[in-house]
């Protein structure tokens, strides 16, 4: 797609998808009420320097703008990341479309299977078009579920029993695909999951990013500022409780102690928030974070994809953060459909 109608693509339809933006006790869960409470303190700002380096950069002018990101192998740090205009691009260098043809696809989240199949949700118009893509081992694409078009899809991620969940930003609903279906359900449609706005891009985004971590689905809602973990035990109405406030995070990453590494898109910084609760800032726009939109933990630290599009600077890329990080906790599992 030429960059003009990219842009002209994405100024009407930012609104819609920009990814800005009482349980009981289980002992290996953040904010648990048997661990640590992982919530918000305000007594620590501090901001760690010379520890971002630029993996790479993108062209703006091209519509090249990198939204999120799975690491495929942690043993090499090798990783994939969506770009918003129906590019995966690999950390070898090498570029694939996902959608064949020419098409109005806007590529978001991305997970993986044990299977090391990626999954990519697209976005579209076209009701041939629009749902989760997949990636075989034969490096082939195909539509592997199909959602309306009205479905605003963005964060995906698997639990350890092979549950699809998707973030249906537009509406404020989290999505289930059950293992073996073949369509998603609606899971889970809550007030604490909706944007606030149509108008402002960072209020049009709700419910975004969503990781699974021990019997939680954790999810971010970038436009009330949100951190919440809901349970995924068998419950008819699950509850979200709130882990965090007061930061419009877009995506996140988890680590396997309990750490959670949000991408805090409108203020351009990656914050570490420990079991405790404790925020410390990893990087900010000085660092080169230009509306960081996803993160993934690698051996030494976190990797960011930098949107670039809201604000003035249009830098989009890639950026590597040094941290103390622990193995991340993002089920992959066997996928039999």
């Amino acid at each position: 797609m030429k960059f003009q109608a990219f842009k002209a693509s994405l100024a009407v339809t930012l609104p819609l998808f920009l990814t800005l933006a009482g349980c009981a006790s289980d002992p290996s869960v953040p904010g648990s009420s048997t661990a640590p409470e992982t919530r918000a303190t305000e007594n620590d700002s501090s901001s760690v320097r010379d520890n971002a380096f630029l993996i790479k950069s993108f062209d703006y002018t091209l519509g090249e703008t990198p939204e999120n990101i799975v690491v495929t192998d942690l043993s090499t740090e090798q990783f994939a990341a969506t770009l918003l205009n129906n590019t995966l691009w690999w950390s070898t260098g090498r570029t694939e479309q996902i959608v064949p043809g020419e098409s109005d696809a806007m590529t978001l989240g991305i997970a993986e299977d044990a299977e090391h199949r990626l999954y990519v949700a697209v976005r579209s118009q076209d009701p041939a078009v629009a749902g989760i893509w997949r990636r075989s081992v034969e490096e082939m694409w195909e539509r592997y579920v199909p959602v309306q078009t009205t479905v605003g899809l963005n964060g995906i991620t698997f639990g350890d029993d092979g549950t699809l969940y998707a973030a249906d930003s537009v509406n404020g609903r989290i999505l289930a695909l059950q293992p073996g279906g073949s369509s998603f359900a609606a899971w889970l449609d809550d007030p604490a999951l909706k944007p606030t706005s149509s108008e402002d891009p960072v209020g049009a985004s709700g419910v975004n990013g969503l990781k699974v971590f021990g019997s939680y689905l954790y999810a971010s809602n970038t436009a009330q500022g949100t951190l919440l973990r809901i349970p995924i035990w068998d419950d008819p109405r699950p509850i979200p409780e709130q882990v965090l406030s007061g930061r419009a995070v877009d995506d996140f990453a988890l680590d396997k102690d309990g750490a959670i590494y949000l991408a805090v898109h409108p203020d351009n910084t990656v914050v570490r928030v420990d079991p405790a609760g404790q925020q410390t800032v990893l990087g900010t726009a000085e660092d080169g974070l230009d509306g960081p939109t996803a993160i993934a933990i690698a051996q030494s630290g976190v990797i960011t994809t930098n949107l670039g599009f809201l604000g003035t600077r249009h830098h989009p890329s890639i950026i590597f953060i040094t941290a103390p990080v622990s193995e991340p906790t993002l089920p992959k599992p066997a996928i039999t459909k």
